[in-house]
């Protein structure tokens, strides 16, 4: 796993609400320059930018983000114990962060 700079600008895209596997429930925010993510009522853990999306270390998982054809997010694959492939569900309002 290589690990990459993600502007931090770039972040703001990815957050929001993502229903995997038709009924867990991951948060992805923001955190300063940084992601991180929540999955239910489980701990918070730091996304780390990848060549090909974002790692969590805590939970040995990788996210990976879908677009559409303007580059909007859609949806986001869960590396972990196999893949598990989930839609967007919300987004948060623009400059808004859950610190």
């Amino acid at each position: 796993m290589s690990r990459v700079q993600e502007l931090p600008d770039n972040l703001d895209r990815y957050v929001g609400m993502y229903t995997v596997d038709d009924s867990l429930q991951v948060y992805v925010g923001r955190e300063g320059n940084g992601l991180f993510v929540q999955v239910e009522e489980q701990l918070r853990m730091t996304l780390i930018p990848t060549l090909e999306g974002f790692y969590a270390y805590e939970a040995r998982a990788e996210f990976i983000f879908s677009e559409d054809s303007s580059g909007e997010v859609t949806g986001v694959t869960l590396h972990q114990d196999g893949e598990h492939k989930g839609v967007r569900v919300q987004e948060t309002l623009k400059g808004s962060r859950h610190d």
